[in-house]
This record gives C-alpha cells, sequence and structure tokens, in this order.
C-alpha cells in the first residue's frame, strides 16, 4: 500500500474448498482499529488510517454467509 503498512493475508478453507476464516497480519502497525477516518480529532487515537480498511475485509468475509450456512456461491 502506498504511504501505508505492509500486510499479508492467509485463507483457511474448509472440506468444500469455502474460505472458513482468514488472518491478517500488518507489518509495523500498533493496536488501533485499520484504516478509518484521517480526521486529526481521531486518527491515532482510535484508529490507523495507514493500514488496510479492516471494516471491508470484515464485510468481505461475513458477507458469504446466511443465517441457515454458507452461500451457495462461496468464495473459493
Amino acid at each position: 500500500m502506498p504511504d501505508g503498512y505492509a500486510w499479508t493475508s492467509k485463507v483457511v478453507r474448509g472440506r468444500d474448498g469455502c474460505q472458513i476464516a482468514e488472518r491478517w497480519i500488518v507489518d509495523g502497525m500498533s493496536h488501533y482499529w485499520l484504516g478509518g477516518t484521517t480526521d486529526p480529532a481521531y486518527a491515532g487515537k482510535f484508529n490507523d488510517p495507514k493500514g488496510p480498511k479492516a471494516s471491508e475485509a470484515s464485510w468481505r468475509f461475513f458477507e458469504q454467509f446466511t443465517l441457515s450456512g454458507v452461500n451457495s456461491a462461496c468464495r473459493k
């Protein structure tokens, strides 16, 4: 990411090939929420806008699930 942290992610898949977990490692970042506002009143207190956007990554992961289980079109 230009002007941001380097990061890697690892996807874990179930027997059917569908994603069941994802692990993100962000190099050099403290314990803040990834991404978020660049407003100086908040940035650096609760979040780090130089990191990947955790809200978007979380949404991409969870949107594949339904109340009855994994969507039939799970990400492979």
